[in-house]
C-alpha cells in the first residue's frame, strides 16, 4: 500500500496526538465531509496524499480558529475547580 498516508501519521506530522486528530476526523465524518463521509465507523483513516495534505491543512485551519478542542484544558480547569471548592468547603488543603 505505498503512498498511503494513516492517521497515526498525518498525527505526527500536524503535530498532535492520534487520538486527538481521529476524535476530529470522526466529526468530520459524521458531519458529512466529502473525504470521509464513505469511511465506515471503526475503519481505519487511510488517505492519498493528496486528500491528507487537505485534510492536515483543514485540521490546521481548525486548530487556527480554535474549532477543535483539547481536553486536557477541560481536565485542568476541572482540578481548579475541585481544589477551589475543596477549599470554600473546608475539606481540602
Amino acid at each position: 500500500m505505498s503512498g498511503v498516508v494513516k492517521s497515526a501519521q498525518l498525527a505526527a506530522e500536524v503535530g498532535v496526538t492520534p487520538q486527538r486528530l481521529a476524535r476530529w476526523l470522526r466529526a468530520q465524518r459524521d458531519a458529512g465531509h466529502p473525504l470521509l463521509a464513505g469511511i465506515v465507523a471503526r475503519s481505519p483513516f487511510c488517505f492519498t496524499r493528496e486528500e491528507a495534505d487537505r485534510l492536515a491543512a483543514e485540521f490546521e485551519a481548525a486548530v487556527e480558529e480554535g474549532h477543535v478542542s483539547d481536553s486536557a484544558v477541560q481536565r485542568r480547569a476541572e482540578e481548579v475547580i475541585r481544589s477551589l471548592l475543596s477549599k470554600r468547603l473546608g475539606r481540602g488543603t
